[in-house]
C-alpha cells in the first residue's frame, strides 16, 4: 500500500495530465487557514447579513441587486455549513477576529467622520475585487 505522498502524487498527476490543470498542493494546516479566510468567512458574512436583514428589514421591504448578490451564500445548506464551520473553528475564529478589527476600523472612521480612512478602506476593497476578475 502506498503512503499519503504516493497517493497525493497520483492525484496531482491526474489533474495535470488528464485534466490539464495546475494543481496547488498545500499541507493541511495551510489549507484550513486559507479556506477559513477565502470560503468560511464569506459564508459567515453573507449569513450575518441575511440574519440581520431577516430581523431588521421593515416588513414588505424590497431588496436590490446588492442585497441579493451579497446574501446569495446565506441560502446554503445550514446543516452542511454548521459542520464545516465547527470542523475548522480554530482557523475560522482567527479569521473572524481579524474581520472584527476591520469592522472596528470602519466604525471608528464613521464615528469620527474620517473620510480619508473610509476612502482608503473602500478603495482597497474595490481594487482587490477588480483584481480577481468578474
Amino acid at each position: 500500500m502506498r503512503g499519503g505522498e504516493g497517493a497525493a502524487r497520483e492525484i496531482v498527476d491526474f489533474w495535470e495530465h488528464v485534466l490539464e490543470a495546475e494543481p496547488v498542493v498545500l499541507d493541511a494546516a495551510r489549507h484550513d487557514a486559507q479556506l477559513a479566510r477565502t470560503s468560511h468567512v464569506p459564508q459567515v458574512v453573507a449569513s450575518l447579513l441575511g440574519d440581520f436583514l431577516a430581523r431588521h428589514a421593515p416588513p414588505g421591504s424590497t431588496f436590490g441587486p446588492g442585497a441579493i448578490d451579497t446574501t446569495r451564500l446565506a441560502a446554503s445548506e445550514p446543516q452542511l455549513w454548521t459542520e464545516i464551520l465547527l470542523m475548522n473553528r480554530d482557523e475560522l475564529l482567527v479569521a473572524l477576529r481579524a474581520l472584527e478589527e476591520s469592522l472596528g476600523s470602519v466604525e471608528r472612521a464613521l464615528e469620527t467622520g474620517d473620510a480619508r480612512a473610509l476612502m482608503a478602506w473602500l478603495t482597497r476593497a474595490a481594487d482587490w475585487r477588480r483584481g480577481i476578475g468578474p
